[in-house]
């Protein structure tokens, strides 16, 4: 039968706040929770539940992440941009090149019309800038106002609107030719995320947008992260991991968790996400199998998590510590203030923090544990690449600028 392909699933479990921090210690098996809205071209079943040791048949089995730049060719066709590069997941961006973090050039990208606005789930790719701006209307500063999407020129320039009046959007990624975001019905009955996408090479102020899944969850899509090409993972805050094939040749497939992760990262071979600092959790790429390990024996909650694809980087308000990707062992621990951490990125030198209520943007060094202050003001979101560090200012009054920290 021809047609859009949807599926959506059900994961039950109680609402929860976006941003609550928790630091529950023990998780579920998979449950794949699947059920065709509408026929699709691609046929077959959902995926069947999936004893959590059972050996992987999918063809994602392999390292994370093969490919990573082979959906990003420019086409130039006409009338249309050139699809600009999406960038590997591995290795990691490079490191400033001239300075050393305070020195760097901080430049404003982007102005909102009207303050507040308020910034979330920022990413790029060989030319543009992408984020979530949350309208200032119905508590936009925690995410639960209409949303828009937009982009900007890396280089500097006007920004283009996407997509408007999300609702209650935090969670934005890029695969193939698409942007990515979800939406968050919590008004509705039963309360539904939809993913959404739009073409990232499109006409200025003219870029379709259109439902791509949707979600039957309890709780927002607060974290959306692409793995290898054409591969999605979305973490919930209704104690799910849920992977999304862009393609939709196979269907979703949800890992669901007893407790809500506070932190997803993909590495090198597995996708990680972190109860607390003494509960991660691996499991292989198409979520068929897991394995938990315990890198510091403290139950001290994780506030981000990022991976160089050799190691986990992961913050607590007391300290920030390396995760050995092979061994699961904590290879560095330091002891180190950092309170309202709300996002991470990590390149070949520094862990980027995104801190809230004047927190702003520090630069934690790998090597030598310095804490180096980049900008001072309250950020939610950042994200790096070799040409920059990236944020937005969700200050409660005046909030809504986009900056690069240029390397």
């Amino acid at each position: 039968m021809e047609g859009s392909a949807w599926y959506a699933w059900v994961i039950a479990s109680a609402p929860m706040r976006h941003l609550l921090r928790t630091a529950p210690r023990v998780l579920g098996a998979l449950v794949p929770l699947l059920v065709p809205l509408a026929c699709s071209a691609f046929g077959g079943d959902a995926s069947e539940a999936t004893h959590p040791d059972a050996a992987s048949t999918s063809d994602d089995a392999a390292a994370l992440p093969p490919d990573a730049e082979a959906d990003a060719a420019d086409v130039g066709e006409a009338g249309l941009e050139q699809l600009p590069v999406l960038h590997p997941v591995c290795p990691p961006p490079r490191a400033p090149l001239s300075c050393s973090g305070a020195d760097c050039k901080t430049r404003l990208l982007y102005e909102p019309p009207t303050r507040p606005r308020f910034p979330f789930a920022i990413t790029t790719d060989g030319k543009f800038v992408y984020w979530v701006e949350q309208d200032t209307n119905g508590d936009g500063y925690n995410g639960n106002a209409k949303a828009r999407i937009l982009r900007v020129p890396r280089a500097g320039g006007d920004a283009v609107e996407i997509a408007a009046g999300q609702d209650g959007t935090t969670a934005l990624a890029l695969d193939g030719e698409y942007v990515y975001w979800a939406n968050y019905e919590g008004g509705a009955a039963p309360v539904a995320t939809t993913i959404m996408r739009a073409p990232r090479r499109c006409p200025s102020s003219a870029c379709p947008a259109e439902p791509f899944v949707r979600l039957n969850v309890s709780g927002r899509v607060t974290e959306l992260v692409r793995g290898k090409a054409g591969v999605l993972f979305a973490r919930a805050s209704s104690a799910a991991l849920i992977r999304i094939d862009t393609s939709l040749a196979t269907p979703p497939r949800t890992a669901s968790l007893t407790a809500v992760a506070s932190g997803l990262a993909v590495g090198g071979a597995s996708v990680y996400v972190a109860i607390s600092a003494s509960n991660f959790v691996a499991y292989a790429p198409d979520l068929a199998s897991w394995s938990t390990f315990t890198p510091i024996a403290t139950d001290t909650a994780v506030t981000s998590l990022t991976s160089d694809c050799t190691s986990l980087w992961a913050t607590t308000k007391t300290d920030y510590f390396a995760v050995d990707e092979v061994s699961h062992t904590a290879a560095v621990d330091v002891k180190l203030a950092l309170p309202d951490v709300f996002d991470s990125a990590v390149d070949a030198k520094f862990v980027y923090v995104a801190r809230a209520n004047a927190g702003g943007v520090e630069a934690l060094d790998k090597f030598t544990g310095v804490k180096v202050p980049i900008w001072s003001g309250n950020v939610f979101a950042l994200d790096v690449d070799d040409e920059g560090v990236y944020w937005g200012d969700h200050a409660p009054a005046t909030g809504g600028n986009l900056y690069v920290m240029e390397k």
